[in-house]
């Protein structure tokens, strides 16, 4: 009997001591994550590996720019309209954002002449739909 007691304090014994030993590994782990952290931290304050963590509202796809050829010498030159702040000019998140803005359809007309990206000409439709429903009711 005593040596089955004994045996079992010894098991427990055994127990707590691997028990402490994982708990003292995990805050070694906890320990170094907490520096890599700070590490990281520190060389983004430098300005090297600054990273902003942002939602992205569409994936935005990028594509060739139509080129106008002349088809003959003497057709007139191509004229290209720019307004105070052209879309183009501008990220398509920029863009969409000011879309939101206008409450005029031929604001929001006006604002994205000229524009290819599938992004910011889907915002337009979406926003002329607003505008409409504003507008019938």
């Amino acid at each position: 009997m005593k040596k089955k007691k004994k045996a079992k304090k010894e098991e427990e014994k055994e127990l707590k001591k691997k028990i402490k030993k994982a708990n003292k590994k995990s805050k070694k782990k906890k320990k170094d994550k907490k520096k890599k952290l700070k590490n990281d931290k520190s060389k983004s304050s430098k300005g090297k590996n600054k990273k902003t963590h942002t939602k992205t509202l569409v994936n935005v796809k990028k594509e060739k720019k139509k080129e106008f050829k002349k088809e003959s010498k003497n057709s007139p030159p191509i004229k290209i309209v720019h307004q105070k702040g052209p879309s183009s000019d501008q990220t398509a998140r920029q863009a969409i954002a000011k879309i939101r803005a206008y409450k005029t359809i031929q604001g929001v007309l006006n604002y994205v002449q000229g524009e290819t990206r599938i992004t910011v000409l889907k915002a337009v439709e979406i926003r002329k739909r607003q505008l409409d429903k504003k507008t019938s009711s």
